[in-house]
This record gives structure tokens, sequence and C-alpha cells, in this order.
């Protein structure tokens, strides 16, 4: 057996033990934890008692629909006011979070008035909070999501909202959510598909050193802020066709190993994407800058990169006139 065999073979076996360690870390601190069933759990949510667990694994789903206190908001739509503060750290999940269902005829979602955090979690299932409204801050990090999470159409009331160094491990859906504060998606894992066309960001949004295994789609977004993705990796295409921009976009050493569709993009502040790497092609169809020339300083272009432009591209200078920007 010659040398590049026995050190084949070795690597193979090294990396057998690694996962087989891996795996066994995640059943030991399962077997280590203390085991709840989710009914404990939905009890003092009906009853309104503050929820708080640390290192334990949880059996069976979380229903925050069991709040009692509840509003029509219109015919077929109802509204449950969850009064319990919301702490999970260290938690395995291995049923679903609800806070939205179809109950008859009915919708039902939720409106959290106190704190709501999910730290360093684990979610072997579904998260389900679509249209939630959160009235308190919310602070999700550090987590896995190992299945489908949807926060579509939540809002979020909080000066400042925390989604930072989470695994979204399948579709990761904020399509339509609100931010009234700034939000943090800080080195983001998404794994599938990110979905946050029609979101609206107030006040400043970060998605620095994210990675976008899947399709990230950003279009029909409006940030009145500051935006940015510096250090982020898209390995699909980017989409933010139709976003409208606020005072500050920032694509610094951002890599687009795809297509990055800007078309009819509306920036209405500063646009900065310098040194970001362009692998396949960049569509600024019908863009508009409408404050400055956007920042294009060492732009790393592949060859064979296509740029739609169609001399479209408008820049309003300091005189109102109006200007064609042209990248080559």
């Amino acid at each position: 057996m010659n040398r590049f065999k026995i050190i084949s073979i070795l690597l193979i076996f090294i990396s057998i033990a690694l996962f087989s360690c891996k795996k066994q870390a995640t059943k030991d601190k399962e077997a280590r934890s203390t085991i709840v069933d989710a009914a404990e759990i939905n009890s003092k949510l009906k009853s309104g008692k503050p929820v708080a667990y640390q290192y334990v694994t949880i059996i069976g789903d979380i229903d925050f629909t069991l709040a009692e206190d509840i509003s029509i908001e219109v015919p077929n739509v109802v509204r449950h006011t969850v009064e319990s503060s919301i702490v999970f750290t260290d938690c395995t999940f291995k049923g679903k979070l609800i806070a939205n269902k179809k109950k008859d005829k009915n919708l039902d979602f939720c409106r959290f008035k106190n704190n709501f955090a999910l730290i360093t979690c684990t979610f072997q299932d579904s998260v389900l909070i679509k249209e939630a409204d959160f009235y308190e801050q919310v602070n999700v990090r550090n987590s896995i999501f190992s299945e489908f999470a949807s926060f579509e159409g939540a809002g979020f009331s909080s000066r400042k909202t925390y989604f930072s160094e989470n695994k979204f491990m399948k579709t990761a859906d904020f399509n339509r959510a609100e931010f009234a504060g700034s939000v943090s998606f800080f080195q983001c894992e998404f794994n599938d598909k990110a979905r946050f066309q029609k979101a609206f960001f107030a006040r400043d949004a970060f998605f620095g050193n994210s990675k976008f295994s899947g399709r990230a789609d950003f279009s029909v977004i409006r940030a009145d802020e500051t935006m940015l993705f510096n250090y982020a990796e898209f390995f699909e295409n980017a989409d933010f066709a139709n976003a409208v921009f606020g005072t500050r976009t920032e694509f610094v050493q951002t890599k687009f190993q795809s297509v990055i569709n800007l078309e009819a993009a509306l920036f209405r502040g500063t646009a900065v994407f310098n040194k970001c790497l362009i692998n396949k092609e960049l569509n600024l169809k019908n863009a508009v800058f409408s404050i400055m020339e956007p920042e294009f300083q060492q732009i790393d272009i592949q060859a064979n990169v296509k740029i739609i432009q169609d001399n479209t591209i408008q820049v309003l200078t300091k005189n109102y006139q109006i200007d064609t920007l042209k990248i080559k």
C-alpha cells in the first residue's frame, strides 16, 4: 500500500470519527437535559404566566394560540394576546412552535406583549410565527432551525431586534415582515431560500458576514436608513428588483457567485459596491441612483460576466441633471 492510500484511509477514518463525535455530543446534550412536556408550557401560556426554560428538551408542540385573551380583528381573523414573557436558552425543541393556525373557518394569529427570546436553541421541527405582532424586544440568535421557519408578515415594534448568528437549514420566510427599529441578521447562514420580499426596514438593517446558499429574495423591499451586506456571500441568485433603499446601502467585499438583480431598484442615498465580487451577472436595468453616483471602486468582475444596463441607469447629479451611468 503506497503512502497516498494510507493517508487517504487515515483521513476517511478521521472524518468518520469527527462526525460521530459531533453526533454523539448532540445526543449527550439532549441526554443531560431535563425533559419537559409541551403541555406544561402550554398551560403557562394559557394562564399568562412567564415562560422561562434553560437546558431542557421539549417534547410536543408549543401552541401560542392557546392564549385565552382574544380579539376579533376582522371577520374570521382572531388575534391571541400572549401575556407571558418568553425566554428559552440552550433548549432543544422536538415539536413545532405554533403562533398561527387555521381553526375551522378562522385564522388565528398572535400578539406578544412581552420579551421574546430564543437563544442558542435547536428547533427540530417547523417554527410557524406568521403575522405575529411583537411589542417588546425579540432576541433570536445563535440557534439552529432544522425545518421551515416562518415570520412572514410579522411586525417588530422594538427599538432593536436580533436575528444574528442563526442557521436556517430550510426556507426562512420573512416576506412582508416590518421592522420598526434596527434589525441584525449578522453572520446568519441561510442554507435554503431566504425570503424577504416586501419587507420593510424603518431603521438600520445588518446582514454582514451572512451566507445565502439558496435563492435570496429581497425584491420590493423598502429600507429607509442604512442597509449593510458587507462581507456577505450569495451562492445563488440575489434578487433586489424594485427594492427601495435608504440613506446608505453597502455591499463592500460582498461576493455574488450567481446573478445580482437590481432591476428598477431605487437608491435614495449613498450606494457602495467597493471590492465586491460579481461572478455571473449584474442587472442594473432601470435602476435609479437619485443622490449621487454609486461607488464601484476595485470591483472584481470575473470574465464573461454579463452586465445589463441598457443605458437606462440614471443618476441625478447635484445640479439635478440626469446622467447615464456606465460600469464599463
